[in-house]
Order: C-alpha cells, then sequence, then structure tokens
C-alpha cells in the first residue's frame, strides 16, 4: 500500500469511526484542533478527493486523541481493512 493510498484509508478511517459513534465531524475537528482557525474547514478538505488537502501526522494523531484510540490502533485498523479485502 503506497502512502497516498494510505492516508485516505486513514481519513475513511476516521470517518467511519466519527459517524459510528454519532459525533458531528466540525465540532469534533475544532477539539481535535483548537490551534486551527478553520478546523471544520480543513477537515471536510481533508474528507474530500477533489481538494487534495492532506491529513498531517499531527492532526491524525489530534483527532485520534480525541476518538480515545492510539495511533498504533488506528494504523491496525487501517492496515486490517487492507487485508480484508
Amino acid at each position: 500500500m503506497d502512502g497516498l493510498y494510505f492516508e485516505r484509508s486513514m481519513v475513511a478511517t476516521l470517518v467511519e469511526i466519527i459517524e459510528s459513534r454519532d459525533m458531528k465531524h466540525d465540532p469534533t475537528a475544532q477539539k481535535a484542533w483548537p490551534y486551527k482557525k478553520a478546523a471544520g474547514r480543513t477537515w471536510q478538505a481533508v474528507r474530500s478527493e477533489q481538494t487534495g488537502q492532506r491529513l498531517t501526522i499531527r492532526d491524525a494523531h489530534a483527532l485520534a486523541q480525541i476518538l480515545g484510540i492510539s495511533m498504533s490502533q488506528l494504523c491496525a485498523l487501517v492496515e486490517s481493512k487492507e487485508l480484508q479485502k
């Protein structure tokens, strides 16, 4: 799995976790990224395939923390989904 595909899979996994917990995307992003002025818009751009906004390790880590999972758990979820294909 190449890096860009892994990143997009990580975004999809984060989206699935957020939605499975009935959380709203904008407040979740704002809570995870208080250092960003437009956290909700940034997360929307990251989720969009058309904008090409990248998910940084820092931002992924912050989202994982808010969701109560570790980065190693998040990476394992992404990799296990790939193995199931």
